[in-house]
């Protein structure tokens, strides 16, 4: 077992995912149930063989004498491991209702599965349909659409082979697929590939950052909604919509969505339904603060997953679990949630990449490494997250947990890149607040800049994300005792208070911590740099970078955003979102006044 390995080597079982997912990526090792073992038994002996005989004799020892213990009733007891090196984690036993996917479940028919894992994921596939599932899918769907809503044969079959379409592995290819369904059809027209067309659209802009036009296609898809769409479909067009507000913090429209996408499924009779539109409401609870509420919500959608065969939408699910363990401080579980998906993800090809299941993985891989590991490990195995626009959007917390490890780690070069991507999403959309809090809450851990941390506590949507930004207040006052010490201890507190509000236990702990030692720990708080004084003001003209100070001195000649953006070659929602940075940084509130500050020989 896994746990075992761990304790004989005295490390976490959080801290083998890297080299246990490499063994599972070479098909060495597999996880069906509930343990992991070797894909053969020849792979077993040729490991077995490779070992002096003297080594291999020891670790048989190791083995025998660890399950003799625990054949004998004897607990693992905190000082028995601690005296072994192993970090020990205080956590109830894994939920019941997590289990595997039962193998009964994938008799459940394929457009049951993969329209709907289509309609709410947030990518293409990362390979294509086999030709046989591409040929069943199509068949199956011609029957759907010329059965149950009397569509004429040809036209079945035509809207049948769009939709099969959109399952090819090239995002490029997908997309002009889909574009080229809709353009052959009006604004309202309702038929089922024009609608999961339009969802496909929504979803893809969503994924490259484009976050109006994903949410103008999902508004479009759910108006698109009608008699001529399939009723089995229609709740998860909904869903798909839901879920992007939700990353955006509009929780009362997301609810209204997910309310309705419930009651349409139950007129209709959808129990199969049930899962997603659960998984989907963890993910709005979750982002919303509301620990248990996001678990228990989490736990009843896993269940109904496996009870329907709906595999697709148990990584999602999982992810709600992974994140709400590790706010607790429930590492141990949080592993567990981890490979239980692993396994799913291995055994179910109907299962599209999740960048929310990527995001906890990465999470536990690195919960208890120290920041220089862990920066290694975030630019070799996990490097693709750096670079997903959309993992910024739907965690707001992930940019400045990137920037606090990576200043941990003394890497500058790293904090500086993920601050550049985050503020480039923000400039692309500067009309949703999130985004833009979000990389303010970055660039204030890049630059020491508590107007913008202050800013970022009180303007973040997560009550999480608001918390752990009060706290970054307080380690960035920390660091100059004498002159902010009271601050600090105030913002302290005041994460403090949120974090139990909440229910992060793991949070609170850490900054009850920070609170009785009066010291930053190693990770994940970086080590303030010595430099600039810690005051709660404006940091002026010294704190703009080279490109905020040349369109500030084009603000001052009297040029418009539209003349600047062409001087500098940057778009003119860059030159919006920079000069209300440089409005920010210079405590003003207009060009005017720009142009009045640089002729006062800033």
């Amino acid at each position: 077992m896994i746990g075992e390995l761990a304790a004989m080597q005295r490390e976490t079982t959080a801290s083998l995912l890297p080299a246990l997912n490499e063994a599972m990526a070479a098909g060495l090792l597999i996880c069906p149930g509930e343990q992991a073992v070797l894909q053969h038994e020849l792979i077993r002996r040729a490991i077995a063989e490779a070992l002096p005989p003297a080594v291999r004799l020891a670790l048989n020892n190791d083995i025998d004498t660890l399950r003799t213990q625990r054949r004998a009733n004897v607990p693992l007891t905190p000082e028995l491991l601690l005296s072994q090196g192993v970090t020990i984690v205080k956590t109830p036993p894994v939920p019941a209702s997590v289990p595997a996917v039962a193998q009964g479940s994938v008799s459940q028919r394929l457009t049951g599965r993969l329209v709907p894992a289509l309609l709410l994921a947030r990518s293409a596939r990362t390979e294509p349909l086999t030709l046989g599932s591409t040929e069943e899918l199509r068949t199956e769907l011609t029957a759907i659409l010329a059965g149950a809503h009397a569509v004429a044969p040809g036209k079945a079959d035509a809207a049948a082979r769009n939709i099969v379409s959109l399952f090819a592995d090239d995002e490029r290819r997908v997309w002009g697929n889909a574009r080229s369904i809709l353009d052959s059809r009006t604004e309202t027209d309702g038929d089922a590939d024009a609608v999961t067309a339009a969802t496909v659209i929504s979803n893809l802009e969503w994924s490259a950052g484009n976050l109006t036009e994903g949410l103008r296609w999902g508004r479009q898809a759910v108006s698109r909604i009608g008699r001529s769409t399939p009723t089995m479909w229609r709740p998860y067009v909904r869903l798909a919509l839901a879920s992007k507000l939700s990353d955006l913090g509009q929780f009362d429209e997301a609810e209204l969505l997910i309310r309705t996408a419930r009651e349409e499924a139950e007129r209709a009779g959808l129990t199969d339904h049930a899962a997603a539109i659960l998984i989907t409401r963890s993910r709005l609870l979750l982002q919303s603060s509301r620990l248990q509420e996001a678990q228990d919500a989490a736990q009843a959608g896993l269940s109904a997953a496996v009870e329907a065969g709906s595999s697709w939408v148990i990584p999602v699910g999982q992810a709600v679990l992974i994140l709400v363990a590790l706010r607790r401080g429930d590492l141990s579980s949080a592993a567990d949630y981890v490979w239980r998906t692993r396994a799913v993800v291995g055994a179910d090809s109907t299962v599209f990449p999740s960048i929310h299941f990527s995001w906890g993985e990465c999470l536990v891989a690195t919960a208890q490494l120290g920041p220089r590991r862990t920066a290694e490990l975030l630019t070799t195995q996990y490097a693709d997250l750096l670079t997903q626009r959309q993992l910024f959007v739907e965690e707001p917390g992930a940019a400045p947990w990137f920037v606090r490890l990576a200043l941990a780690a003394d890497d500058a070069p790293l904090a500086a890149a993920v601050v550049a991507s985050v503020e480039a999403l923000a400039a692309a959309n500067t009309e949703h607040h999130s985004v833009c809090v979000s990389a303010a809450h970055a660039r204030g851990l890049l630059e020491r800049d508590a107007a913008a941390l202050r800013r970022a506590s009180r303007e973040h949507l997560s009550p999480c994300s608001g918390a752990l930004a009060e706290e970054d207040l307080g380690v960035l006052f920390s660091a100059d005792e004498g002159r902010n010490g009271a601050l600090a201890q105030g913002c302290l507190q005041a994460a403090l208070h949120r974090f139990e509000q909440i229910g992060a236990k793991a949070d609170a702990d850490r900054v009850r911590d920070l609170l009785r030692d009066n010291s930053l720990p190693a990770a994940p708080i970086p080590a303030p740099a010595p430099a600039r004084p810690l005051v709660e003001t404006p940091p002026g003209w010294d704190a703009l970078t080279e490109a905020e100070r040349a369109i500030a001195h084009l603000v001052g000649d009297g040029l418009t955003n539209r003349q600047i953006a062409r001087r500098v070659s940057l778009s003119p929602h860059t030159v919006n979102y920079h000069l209300r940075v440089i409005f920010r940084k210079l405590d003003i509130n207009s060009r005017v006044e720009v142009a009045r500050y640089l002729a006062q020989g800033a």
